[in-house]
C-alpha cells in the first residue's frame, strides 16, 4: 500500500516540476504577441487606407470608359481605386459614373463590392475628395472634355453659387443614376446640333 501511495505521489510530484511549466509556457506562447507581430496588425488598416489614397494618372493612361487621355484633363480627373489596389482613371466625372454604374460592361475582373474608394478633384481648387462627400452640379453650361459633365464641389455653397451662374442641378453621390447620365447625353447632342459650345 506504502509503495503505491509512494508510487502515486513520485508521478504527481512529477507532473508538477516538468509538466506544469511546460503547460504555462504553451499557454503564453499562444497568448502573447511579439512586437512584431504587433506592428505588423497595427499596419494593416495603414496599408487598406494607403491602397485606398489617390494615384497618380500617367500620361499614358486611358479612361476606363471612353479611351481618351485623363492626363490632358487634369481639372477633370477622376479615379476608382479597388480593393486589390489598381486604379482606374477618368477624364470627367461622367465617364466615371457611367464605368460605375456599368461595371459589367467595363470591367470583367472587379464588382462594385470590390470598389475601396471613388476619387474627385473639387472644381475649383483641384485638391481630391472622396467622391460620396462632394457635391454636384450637373448640366451646367461649362463643358468637360466630353461635353456636359458633372462638376465636384467640396463646399455646398461653392456648388450652389456655381449653379446659380451656370445653370444645372445639384446632385449627391448616390442619388446620380443612368437616367442622369442619359439626360447629360441628350443635352450634349442638342447643343452640337445648334452649334453651340459651353466654356471650358
Amino acid at each position: 500500500m506504502m509503495k503505491i501511495m509512494r508510487s502515486r505521489k513520485f508521478r504527481y510530484c512529477l507532473l508538477k516540476v516538468f509538466l506544469l511549466p511546460i503547460l504555462m509556457i504553451g499557454l503564453q506562447a499562444g497568448c502573447a504577441t511579439s512586437p512584431e507581430q504587433a506592428r505588423q496588425g497595427a499596419s494593416q488598416p495603414a496599408k487598406a487606407a494607403a491602397k485606398s489614397s489617390p494615384q497618380i494618372i500617367a500620361d499614358e493612361t486611358s479612361c476606363g470608359k471612353c479611351g481618351m487621355l485623363p492626363a490632358k484633363y487634369p481639372q477633370w480627373h477622376s479615379q476608382i481605386i479597388f480593393t486589390d489596389g489598381s486604379m482606374v482613371p477618368f477624364d470627367g466625372c461622367k465617364c466615371m459614373f457611367s464605368f460605375l454604374l456599368g461595371m459589367a460592361q467595363y470591367d470583367k475582373q472587379h464588382a462594385r463590392t470590390d470598389v475601396a474608394a471613388v476619387w474627385v478633384k473639387d472644381f475649383l481648387s483641384g485638391e481630391w475628395l472622396v467622391a460620396d462627400s462632394a457635391h454636384f452640379v450637373v448640366g451646367s453650361d461649362v463643358m468637360g472634355p466630353m461635353g456636359k459633365e458633372l462638376i465636384p464641389f467640396a463646399e455646398r455653397l461653392a456648388a450652389v453659387k456655381f449653379q446659380l451662374e451656370h445653370g444645372g442641378s445639384l446632385e449627391q453621390f448616390d442619388k446620380i443614376t443612368t437616367e442622369t447620365l442619359l439626360a447629360l447625353s441628350k443635352g450634349h447632342m442638342k447643343m452640337e446640333m445648334k452649334g453651340g459650345h459651353g466654356k471650358m
